[in-house]
């Protein structure tokens, strides 16, 4: 009864609109989702709420701990959200890999500006080329964790603190690897990303397709976790440069 009609982003495929329900647009579920990675650092779940979370993307929810910043006006004025988020102190920034390079990159050629003191960046949305990551926690002097998900699912997958793949949060959704006739494929190789979620009891998403090619594992990882594990060839970066302009492709 509660249930909305959301847009999707339209970096999947053409965008349109799904019924979400409570579960889907749950905050708390969100950041659970979105953040568990620090829970397996120790840190207990109603610390984490807590935390200050800065979020730069394309739509987000505002609150005393969560900023959010459209990808336009960092675009648009990247020296001004640099100084808003210096005021606003954020433990754990989130955006595309590309906006996190960006925003290194400007930090690094702008010394006067106050300084960014995050603890984690978190990465989603395309792909994290290692030299950026390097970049990215040199320049803002925090640990880089990188996040798989779709706007239509939510987060998908999170790495832990060895980096090594993406654990799947198998109690929310099931990932499957597939050819091109959504046959499954054996662990290990490569191919389709299909995705069902467990908690839109509205309007389920059941062997949806990413459009993103990987690879899954069921081998333990070193961190001590059990569940499965993925890896991804997914979407890079563009940007659009006429001048000194810039245009993200979101």
């Amino acid at each position: 009864p509660n249930a909305i009609w959301v847009k999707t982003s339209g970096t999947s495929g053409k965008p349109f609109s799904f019924l979400a329900g409570n579960l889907t647009m749950d905050r708390g579920l969100s950041d659970f989702a979105c953040l568990r990675f620090l829970m397996w650092r120790g840190k207990r779940f109603k610390n984490i709420r807590r935390m200050r979370v800065a979020r730069i993307k394309i739509r987000s929810y505002q609150s005393e701990n969560h900023f959010f910043v459209p990808i336009k006006d960092f675009v648009a004025d990247p020296g001004n959200i640099v100084v808003q988020l210096a005021r606003f102190k954020p433990e754990v920034l989130e955006s595309y890999p590309s906006i996190l390079l960006e925003l290194a990159q400007y930090i690094a050629a702008h010394k006067d500006l106050p300084p960014l003191t995050p603890t984690y960046a978190v990465a989603f949305g395309e792909m994290m080329p290692e030299l950026a990551r390097k970049f990215i926690a040199e320049t803002l002097h925090c640990e880089v964790y990188d996040r798989y998900g779709i706007e239509e699912l939510g987060p998908i997958a999170v790495e832990c603190s060895l980096h090594n793949g993406f654990h799947i949060n198998s109690e929310s959704v099931i990932v499957e690897i597939t050819d091109e006739n959504s046959n499954p494929l054996p662990q290990g190789q490569y191919g389709r990303i299909l995705v069902t979620n467990l908690y839109n009891f509205n309007m389920p998403f059941v062997r949806y397709d990413t459009g993103d090619f990987g690879k899954i594992s069921i081998e333990p990882c070193a961190c001590g976790l059990e569940t499965p594990r993925i890896w991804m060839e997914g979407r890079y970066s563009k940007f659009l440069t006429f001048g000194e302009r810039r245009i993200h492709h979101l």
